[in-house]
């Protein structure tokens, strides 16, 4: 019968750990106001984000050869010389964030919503092939969103078999610079 490596000797003893950390801060301002006799509902937001990685630590030690002494576990107890290993990576990932979006509701009908959020990545790396790409760690995404609920504009002019409408146009920018436009319809009837 063949031994494995911590029966031979008489056994083993060893002790490891690691240590680790994440670490979040969120940063928000709201602010609202009513304008033009109340028709007008404006909303702002500015939000700050800060997270990434702390140190990570890892450790391990144990008896080398087997123990001299069978079941008498202590590091003194090993055969052959302890070599005990350290492990240790600096932070290595750090966003921020910074966030803008502002809001308008008219007679709470037409929406309108327009955002931006730049991230500074540590970790970024952008293809030099991208215009501004190279040594670039800056990311920016704006949007824009309009909504029309013309159900509530057009209340009374409209069929008993429509009971919410709305009409939606999106644009927003992706990674790498690209635009996207996304418009939907939708009904239905409570």
């Amino acid at each position: 019968m063949e031994e494995g490596p911590y029966l031979s000797g008489g056994g083993y003893y060893g002790i490891s750990g690691s240590r680790s950390g994440n670490y979040n801060f969120l940063f928000l301002i709201d602010m609202s106001k009513k304008l033009m006799k109340d028709n007008l509902d404006v909303n702002f937001k500015i939000v700050n984000e800060i997270y990434g990685t702390s140190k990570n630590e890892s450790w391990n030690k144990g008896t080398n050869g087997g123990l001299i002494v069978p079941g008498l576990f202590a590091f003194a107890n090993s055969i052959n010389t302890i070599y005990p290993t350290v492990n240790y990576t600096k932070p290595n990932n750090k966003v921020i964030g910074l966030s803008g979006i502002l809001n308008f509701a008219w007679k709470n009908q037409l929406f309108l919503e327009l955002t931006g959020r730049n991230d500074w990545v540590s970790t970024l790396l952008y293809q030099t092939w991208i215009k501004g790409g190279a040594n670039n760690w800056s990311v920016f995404y704006p949007s824009a969103n309009l909504s029309w609920v013309f159900t509530d504009t057009y209340r009374d002019a409209l069929p008993d078999l429509i009971s919410f409408g709305e009409i939606t146009c999106l644009c927003f920018s992706c990674w790498y610079g690209y635009w996207v436009i996304w418009n939907k319809l939708r009904c239905w009837r409570f």
